[in-house]
């Protein structure tokens, strides 16, 4: 919209008592401020990070079978029998905590990498979360290879990590799986899940169960 456009001609009219402003002009310069307001803005994209969150206890050799049928589809996460029912949920947006999403490359017309972010500065569940589960994760990354295709999902391309209680789990040597479903200028949306353990403290059993994850975040 042009500035010349939206110069309206507006006639005043006065009511019984002097000073008071006609209904009629006063939705007039409304609708005209909301047109003004539109011209050349963009609409509000909601942006955040979350997923759900179990630990099971696994030796390395366990884990690492896990991974392999999970990789070939054998399993998948929402078993409960090998995985169990209970959940945390992570959830972070511009309220709670940051968020970062970087597209290097072109993942419509070739491939890209990409680097997401996000951290929840509550370190709280965001539901009411069974005393078994282990504690809210601090944050996620998940930084992939160069093959990441709109629609397509990558496996074990790359590396996801979670901070708890200040250490490290990471999914390097388990399962990830990746997917970037839409893509809207720098607006990407997309999936994940993975499984991670204890990079600070090989002694540590516990394999932290990502499900369900899901971000919506803007480059």
């Amino acid at each position: 919209m042009t500035a010349a456009a939206a110069v309206l001609p507006i006639t005043r009219f006065r009511n019984k008592e002097e000073g008071k402003m006609p209904i009629r002009l006063t939705v007039l310069a409304v609708a005209l401020l909301l047109g003004l307001a539109g011209c050349g803005g963009s609409s509000i994209e909601p942006q955040y990070v979350t997923f759900d969150y179990r630990s099971k206890t696994m030796s390395e050799t366990e884990a690492t079978a896990i991974s392999n049928a999970l990789e070939t589809g054998q399993r998948s996460l929402s078993d409960t029998v090998l995985f169990g029912s209970e959940s945390c949920q992570f959830t972070s947006n511009a309220e709670t905590g940051r968020l970062e999403l970087a597209i290097n490359g072109n993942p419509v017309g070739s491939t890209a990498n990409l680097v997401l972010r996000a951290d929840n500065d509550t370190a709280r569940p965001t539901n009411v979360c069974p005393a078994a589960v282990s504690p809210t994760p601090r944050d996620v990354a998940i930084q992939t290879s160069n093959n990441v295709r709109l629609g397509q999902a990558v496996v074990n391309s790359g590396e996801a990590t979670l901070t708890i209680n200040g250490e490290r789990f990471s999914s390097s040597g388990l399962y990830m799986r990746f997917e970037l479903t839409g893509l809207s200028g720098d607006y990407g949306v997309g999936r994940f899940e993975f499984l991670a353990r204890n990079i600070d403290d090989p002694s540590d059993s516990r394999v932290i169960v990502v499900s369900n994850g899901n971000f919506a975040v803007e480059d």
